[in-house]
């Protein structure tokens, strides 16, 4: 690995940086305190900066350098003059925007401003070599408070024109030392820890952490690494040809960001460790053959994946996941600083065929987000579908499901989850339904735990509720189109005489099969009174019945049920005379003893 120290000195110059990194391909130099504002008027003689670089291997070169000045520069002639190798490059003036691009303050004050002269596209700066004679100098104005230097190369790939960073900062106690990326040189397929396939001579696994870049013209493949190896950032397949990154059982540890290009491809055994959010993430437009891979971050498919894998710290999905017979892809997340806790969200494809779909933290299926599966199994904490997904054959979700809708015209959307064909699918856990949950005829929907919602069931099959079914939003209209089961609980809230609005009701457009427990409560204080009528079922045949049935009190009169061949409900009647007589006998006759005792 090559690197390169960077030290300064200045004329007023503050302190270096603190030990630690600093921004990825970018040095920062100070120049000491900020003058008062008074002082503008009598500048004092400008500051300097010469930066003098060592290069202890050989020499390298950039196509670019970008500065960026701070301080308060607002409304004020500030500039900085760069010097390469004892040339001027050329002078930031901040109230020069053909040059320094610089926007004054929209409120027209004072302010602590950045701006930057991309001096490569002013002076031609192509393949300068940087060798242990170059020197950088700076001669900035009072108000200029620091520099920061960034050094790019320059390159076509499949992205088309694109700069990327050449040098990458660190601080270091007594100094600043930059760090040359390892450019993967191979000519055909090799192993990632022998030095010889890289531009530096030494492979990543034996030096100090760097930027990678495995970019060949030609298709290879690179088996590797065996043990831990630490890198700034890892870029794969951005060149002309497929770039396979076959991992051997080790682990890569990137400090920064992950770039798979569309001619990346990760596969083998192993763990790649991603940077931390919100700055640095894993992004595949690619392919991830994710069988034997553990992948720790947050990871943003934009490409393919398959194999099923483990990925610990969150997923963007934009693109296509293949799960397949006997795979699992299993999603776990973890909180991070200043972040919050990551979900699994996806807005492209994902297929599982016969495999497992398991997500610790909540999984957000949004926008386009497609999920067809068949005979497949999602294990979820909780499913939140704003999209689409559509299930054949024997297929099972457990964990919470929210199938969700918004009725609005600009951004409205309504949740499916279909169950296409004459398999069965079974929620083993409770479901919220305020979209559409459908099932074809001679297939079947089974709800083990509790369901609720306003959301309709359609598709003429079969719905079985063999845990607590509680129609309606408090309270609210369930549709159903097919026919419906009930076997153990069922909650009906009264809280007006609207049907639908009101009071919970259902609507079944087929057979409508009684049984278990019918619960009728009190909603929001609402109490009934005699001659409240309260059609609770509307069905085209009703079969079976309910076991038993409880009603909340009344202050007067009496529940019971009435029925026909295609409703049920309940209604509040007044006691009859001979019932009033036999209230007031009975009381009567309570006064009576209390008189004799």
């Amino acid at each position: 690995m090559r690197s390169l120290l960077l030290a300064s000195s200045a004329l007023c110059a503050g302190a270096l940086l603190a030990a630690g990194p600093i921004a990825a391909a970018s040095l920062s130099i100070p120049f000491g305190p900020i003058a008062d504002q008074q002082t503008d008027a009598t500048l004092s003689p400008p500051k300097e900066v010469t930066a003098t670089i060592t290069v202890p291997d050989d020499t390298v070169s950039f196509d670019r350098l970008d500065l960026t000045l701070s301080g308060d520069l607002g409304f004020t002639n500030e500039f900085l003059e760069v010097i390469l190798n004892g040339v001027s490059l050329g002078t930031i003036l901040d109230r020069n925007g053909d040059n320094d691009r610089f926007n004054f303050p929209t409120d027209g004050g004072v302010g602590s401003i950045d701006f930057s002269l991309e001096i490569g596209r002013a002076v031609d700066l192509d393949d300068v070599p940087i060798t242990s004679s170059t020197t950088l100098q700076f001669k900035p104005s009072e108000k200029v408070s620091t520099v920061d230097i960034n050094f790019f190369d320059e390159r076509d790939d499949q992205f088309g024109p694109t700069v990327f960073p050449k040098l990458y900062a660190y601080a270091v106690e007594g100094g600043l030392t930059v760090t040359v990326p390892d450019v993967w040189i191979a000519q055909s397929n090799g192993a990632f820890d022998d030095g010889a396939n890289w531009e530096a001579g030494v492979s990543p696994s034996d030096g100090s952490p760097a930027p990678v870049f495995i970019n060949p013209d030609l298709t290879q493949t690179i088996a590797g690494p065996e043990g831990f190896v630490t890198l700034q950032s890892l870029e794969l397949g951005a060149g002309d040809g497929r770039a396979t990154l076959d991992m051997q059982g080790g682990t890569l540890a990137v400090e920064g960001d992950v770039l798979i290009a569309p001619n990346g491809r990760l596969g083998g055994d192993g763990v790649l460790i991603g940077g931390g959010l919100p700055n640095d993430f894993m992004e595949n437009f690619g392919r991830i053959d994710g069988e034997g891979l553990t992948i720790e971050g947050l990871l943003r498919n934009a490409g393919r994946m398959t194999g099923g894998g483990v990925i610990n710290g969150g997923l963007l999905n934009v693109g296509t996941i293949e799960i397949l017979p006997e795979e699992s892809l299993e999603i776990a997340t973890h909180p991070y600083p200043d972040f919050g806790d990551v979900v699994a969200t996806n807005a492209g494809r994902i297929d599982v065929v016969d495999g497992v779909l398991r997500s610790t933290p909540t999984f957000q299926n949004i926008d386009d987000g497609e999920i067809k599966g068949d005979d497949a199994v999602l294990v979820m904490e909780r499913l939140d579908n704003n999209a689409e997904i559509t299930l054949t054959g024997d297929s099972r979700i457990l964990g919470e499901v929210r199938n969700n809708r918004i009725d609005n015209p600009a951004f409205g959307f309504v949740g499916r989850i279909a169950n296409i064909g004459s398999g069965q699918l079974t929620f083993f856990d409770a479901v919220l339904n305020e979209g559409e949950i459908e099932t074809a005829p001679g297939g079947s929907v089974v709800f083990l735990d509790s369901y609720s919602g306003s959301g309709d069931l359609t598709g003429g099959g079969e719905f079985s509720m063999r845990g607590l079914f509680s129609p309606g939003s408090s309270p609210g209209l369930t549709t159903v189109i097919g026919d419906l089961t009930l076997t153990e609980e069922s909650l009906f809230e009264l809280g007006g005489l609207q049907r639908g609005t009101g009071y919970d009701a259902t609507d079944v457009d087929g057979v409508l099969t009684l049984g278990g427990h019918l619960n009728i409560v009190n909603f929001d204080d609402f109490a009934a009174s005699p001659g409240d009528r309260f059609t609770l079922f509307m069905a085209s045949e009703i079969l079976g019945d309910f076991a038993s049935i409880s009603f909340p009190d009344l202050d007067a009169g009496s529940w019971r049920t009435f029925r026909t061949a295609t409703t049920f409900g309940v209604e509040a009647v007044p006691l009859p005379a001979a019932g009033w007589m036999m209230l007031a006998g009975i009381g009567a006759l309570a006064a009576l003893r209390r008189r004799a005792a």
